[in-house]
């Protein structure tokens, strides 16, 4: 006889291409399906790789997700994991839409100063949701940078 518990867990099939950012034990965000938030901890990450359905479907580990608060009353709902990726502390960040393609693969931003702008080359660091870290000469807290509207 087998048998299985009644814990209700979240199991993701995670692109082995991003298995670096699931680690057992690392907390993470669940948005259920009414778009509420909860916490989460990833309990277990796969060791074994599952092709994908077809040629163009990428390969995928198991990553089960323990939920702690109210997940409501579906047995079986789509959600979204939120893992993280990095975190950094006390950078200079930028909305992506203010980064501008420079030569050579490189990043600019145009920076507004009275009725003046000017080109910026920046280095990228940690993108994150809508935003993205820059760092370069002639930046610092409170300079303002040109966003285009969308």
């Amino acid at each position: 006889m087998t048998t299985t518990g009644t814990e209700r867990a979240i199991t993701i099939k995670l692109e082995t291409s991003h298995q670096q950012f699931a680690r057992k034990g690392a907390r993470v965000k669940v948005q259920l399906p009414d778009g509420k938030k909860v916490a989460g901890t990833i309990s277990s990450v796969g060791t074994v790789a599952r092709p994908g359905k077809d040629a163009d479907s990428p390969a995928t580990i198991e990553v089960r997700v323990k939920v702690g608060g109210e997940l409501g009353r579906l047995d079986q709902a789509p959600v979204t994991v939120e893992l993280r990726t990095g975190r950094r502390k006390d950078v200079l960040s930028v909305p992506v839409e203010a980064l501008i393609a420079r030569a050579g693969g490189q990043y600019g931003v145009r920076v507004v100063q009275g009725g003046a702008r000017r080109v910026v080359p920046v280095e990228t660091g940690l993108f994150m949701g809508s935003r993205v870290e820059i760092s370069g000469a002639g930046l610092s807290e409170g300079v303002r940078v040109e966003v285009p509207a969308l």
